[in-house]
């Protein structure tokens, strides 16, 4: 059923935005819980209502935190593996550059208007194509950003990537980048790509 859900939310953007509510049989004991984690896996559900079962609230609570812990280090992982190689047998370069010859943008997300502030009947929504620059700053440190081949801004959302790079350091004052590259030079673009990816890797 996972399968055949996930292939109609890849055919229709309408269904993959509308969501899913999945009730669950009441059986929580034993073979029951372990059906309950499996729908939950399987069906991708982000989020899990529990309702006047205080002990199956906390089992879920802690298998829930378990996963996404093991997710966050499956993607730390990932992130290392990029940098030094799957073997570690790759040397990622440390660069620093100026702030003004790098251009930071965010795809999605900006303030919304409250729906109180809204006419009867109206929601409000957020673009997840809306373009934010940002100023370079400390909130950047330990963000994994895209590097983007654009030339220009409106090329962002259209252009391909040429890889990623990890902010390790920004000295407002100094007005200077320090970064940790895949491979040494300069960069193939000055637009960068953030996202909510940060690393802590050295």
């Amino acid at each position: 059923m996972a399968n055949i859900l996930e292939r109609r939310a890849q055919a229709s953007p309408k269904v993959a935005a509308s969501g899913l509510i999945i009730n669950t049989l009441g059986w929580i004991d034993g073979l029951g819980y372990e059906l309950q984690i499996h729908a939950i896996s399987s069906l991708k559900a982000d989020v899990v209502i529990v309702m006047e079962q205080d002990r199956l609230y906390s089992q879920l609570a802690h298998e829930l935190k378990r996963e996404r812990d093991e997710r966050r280090g499956a993607r730390d992982r990932r992130i290392k593996e990029y940098f030094y190689g799957p073997r570690e047998n790759l040397v990622p370069t440390s660069n620093t550059v100026r702030s003004d010859q790098l251009m930071v943008w965010r795809i999605g997300g900006g303030a919304r208007a409250p729906n109180s502030a809204l006419p009867i009947g109206a929601m409000s929504v957020s673009d997840p194509l809306r373009l934010s620059n940002l100023p370079a700053n400390a909130e950047l440190v330990e963000s994994l950003m895209a590097v983007s081949h654009a030339t220009t801004p409106d090329q962002i959302l259209s252009t391909n990537v040429a890889g990623f790079m990890l902010v390790k350091d920004v000295d407002a004052t100094k007005g200077m980048v320090t970064y940790m590259s895949p491979c040494p030079g300069a960069l193939p673009g000055r637009y960068m790509i953030t996202g909510s990816l940060r690393s802590t890797i050295d």
